[in-house]
């Protein structure tokens, strides 16, 4: 796969004979690649992330600890 950066015209990319697929965005290492230079995908998946990931946890900041607890919960996965 690959993603060119001329606008959004097709580019006809061979190696080996093979035609290398053209998209307007892939992920590599984790993160979001686009076509069009901004990240804006990328961080909307990532607060994604971490909203499912807090949501998940609301038993723990919601059950019977006491503050103090909740504040070191949420310092070390917020503030990490």
């Amino acid at each position: 796969m690959f993603i060119s950066r001329q606008g959004k015209s097709k580019v006809h990319l061979l190696i080996d004979v093979q035609k290398v697929e053209q998209v307007n965005q892939f992920k590599y290492l984790g993160s979001l690649i686009s076509d069009d230079g901004y990240a804006t995908e990328d961080i909307r998946a990532k607060i994604a992330m971490g909203k499912a990931f807090f949501i998940d946890k609301k038993k723990l900041l919601t059950g019977i600890l006491n503050c103090e607890q909740k504040k070191r919960i949420i310092k070390s996965t917020v503030w990490k």
